[in-house]
């Protein structure tokens, strides 16, 4: 029996050994996100925070979803999310808690919502483009309910 590495356990054991320095510089940020002009107090907020534009603001592919039962009329969630990456969030208030953003008959949001940046849509959603931030350590951000 040798005590000689094979050229693959080598190639292996230098993989690994590359690897950690991406492991150990992986960290996380805290976005701390403060909604305001919550105008009822009753039902849930859907917080979605998407990563990447081709997701966005499609239900069930963001990166964290969080719901919170409404208890004022302004709100904080703080979450830790991978840092140094572009995130965009939408917000919406679902009075009913049906899990579903209510529309009228044309479309139009008949519940309150709220995107990054305070960006203010006219007949469609923003793009990620519009409500992109980048998270380095921490962030704060407040979005305004419309």
């Amino acid at each position: 029996m040798s005590n000689h590495l094979s050229p693959l356990s080598l190639f292996v054991w230098l993989c690994i050994f590359l690897s950690i320095p991406a492991f150990a510089n992986a960290q996380n940020g805290t976005l701390i996100i403060t909604i305001k002009n919550i105008q009822a107090i009753e039902g849930n907020l859907v917080i979605g925070i998407y990563d990447k534009k081709e997701d966005f603001p499609i239900d069930g592919r963001q990166f964290k979803l969080a719901t919170l039962k409404v208890a004022a009329s302004e709100m904080t969630y703080s979450v830790d999310l991978p840092s140094q990456k572009e995130y965009g969030v939408a917000i919406f208030h679902d009075r009913d808690e049906d899990g579903n953003i209510d529309k009228n008959w044309y479309g139009a949001p008949t519940e309150l919502y709220g995107f990054s940046n305070n960006i203010r849509p006219t007949f469609s959603a923003p793009s990620f483009e519009q409500v992109k931030f980048r998270l380095d350590q921490s962030k704060s951000i407040e979005i305004n309910l419309k």
